[in-house]
């Protein structure tokens, strides 16, 4: 995570086609499902989807950083 002096807090993180960026944290989402966690954006550069792995370190700064989160349950969760 890196904080800019007055703006939001943003996310490094990197796109499949154009590599490292910095995008703004509310383009960041977290996603858990069942003991796999992802975050996901859109390359604020070439528009493509990205999907990648979050473990608990990155989970925890994510959380802490305040993005977004969504936990997807399954009926043999319940």
């Amino acid at each position: 995570m890196t904080y800019a002096d007055a703006g939001p807090p943003q996310a490094r993180v990197r796109c499949d086609a154009c590599g490292p960026r910095v995008l703004p944290l509310s383009a960041v989402r977290l996603l858990h499902r069942g003991e796999h966690s992802v975050y996901l954006f859109t390359c604020d550069q070439c528009g493509q989807r990205n999907r990648r792995p979050a473990d608990a370190a990155l989970r925890a700064a994510l959380r802490s950083a305040g993005a977004a989160e969504l936990r997807v349950h399954s009926a043999a969760d319940s």
